[in-house]
């Protein structure tokens, strides 16, 4: 599995690769006051169901949960130690902290199928009232059964998953495989293109990237109607397209570098569309509070807090370490979230040992306390943020399941 070069999951540990997305669905929701974060930010799929309530007390079953407070403290109380007993690739049927679920809905990805997409190439329009705004935050190499009732992420089970839906069946589609290969299946629902095959972990390059035009953010940008794409990367240091790894950032979580119409031809850092879309991620806390937010935002931590982990950064538990690094970055979305409305995806890139994801989505129309069992995978985020931007689909994601079920009604925002 890619960049297991070492092995710090537990007390100390370094685990493979996982990625954390949180998607918010627009419109208004009443939240209690922003927490300051630990570290701030200077066929027919089978029928979901609900999550039985957890040892960190969710609702009687079938009860509806009370408010979570998603800005509540970034300590919360600890869910409990891991999931005992569940086989690695067992769907998660239990989750601490969180609760009940209403009833099920409809299937998103059934038969019937989302509403049709303006054709490839058309100008989409512009949604009713503007574009949403999709945050998107990548997480790495960590199976579900380290996260979910984890006591290791006491963040993401007493605060996020009890006021979101979670998946039991986001399946790695590419097991065994580097991040690379993962990340560009999140901007373009595949690795594979006509000229070229992301088979490695190396930099862009004239021989590592694609001419393809089929992917999310060219997408993004030849809709227009007011959206924009933007990526914030920790440990980015300065303005410029960045062609090869610093410190603790590097290239192979970064997935727009590759496609040339972005990162140039061949690849360069003076590449003006590419710095144009790429900003540190100490800058994000001033764009979310100037409300300079691009419709689409793609969140990236270092290696130091993608529950990854490298030798280069401090001792100490992976996991433990990424949910306290969300506990610093995520308050501010939610606040943005609360005056402006948009929508959040946590997702991971891989697994550890399985090949079964942690996923949890948040937003005022999820499912909250929701567990689902649809299967879903990285092309199932590009599907979900076409249809929330009104963007044509791309061919590569007609056969996968959007994120429907996960909201009320199976209906995105």
């Amino acid at each position: 599995m890619g960049e297991h070069t070492d092995s710090r999951r537990n007390g100390g540990a370094l685990s493979a690769g996982a990625l954390l997305i949180l998607f918010w669905g627009c419109g208004r929701v009443e939240a209690p006051p922003q927490q300051t974060g630990a570290a701030g930010i200077s066929g027919k799929p089978a029928e979901s169901t609900p999550v039985s309530p957890s040892a960190a007390g969710g609702a009687p079953g079938g009860a509806t949960p009370p408010p979570v407070s998603l800005a509540g403290s970034s300590t919360p109380p600890s869910s409990g130690g891991p999931d005992a007993g569940m086989a690695p690739d067992a769907g998660m049927a239990r989750d601490a902290g969180m609760a009940a679920a209403p009833a099920k809905v409809p299937d998103a990805g059934a038969a019937a199928g989302p509403p049709p997409a303006p054709a490839a190439g058309a100008d989409a329009g512009t949604p009713a009232g503007g574009p949403p705004h999709v945050f998107v935050i990548a997480m790495e190499n960590t199976d579900a059964t380290s996260v979910y009732g984890s006591a290791d992420a006491p963040y993401i089970n007493g605060v996020l998953l009890p006021a979101g839906a979670s998946t039991a069946n986001f399946i790695d589609e590419l097991p065994g495989r580097p991040s690379e290969p993962h990340y560009i299946w999140m901007e373009a629902g595949t690795d594979t293109f006509a000229d070229h095959m992301f088979v490695n972990d190396d930099p862009p390059s004239a021989a590592n990237s694609t001419a393809s035009t089929a992917h999310l953010v060219s997408e993004i940008g030849a809709a227009g109607g007011g959206r924009d794409w933007m990526t914030y990367q920790e440990g980015l240091d300065g303005a410029g397209c960045p062609m090869a790894g610093h410190g603790t950032f590097v290239t192979r979580h970064d997935p727009f570098l590759f496609f040339r119409d972005v990162a140039g031809d061949p690849p360069a850092g003076s590449a003006p569309v590419c710095a144009a879309h790429h900003r540190p991620l100490d800058q994000l806390d001033a764009d979310v509070a100037s409300g300079a937010i691009a419709s689409y935002v793609f969140i990236t931590p270092d290696l130091c807090h993608d529950m990854h982990g490298s030798a280069a950064c401090p001792a100490g538990n992976v996991v433990r370490q990424g949910d306290t690094w969300l506990s610093g970055v995520v308050p501010p979305l939610l606040a943005f979230m609360t005056e402006r409305g948009c929508v959040i995806f946590i997702v991971w890139d891989e697994g550890d040992r399985t090949s079964t994801l942690p996923f949890i989505a948040l937003g005022p129309h999820v499912r909250r306390g929701y567990r689902s069992v649809v299967p879903f995978n990285h092309g199932s985020i590009v599907r979900s943020v076409e249809r929330i931007l009104s963007l044509p689909l791309l061919p590569t994601v007609q056969g996968v399941a959007d994120l429907g079920d996960l909201f009320e009604g199976g209906v995105m925002p």
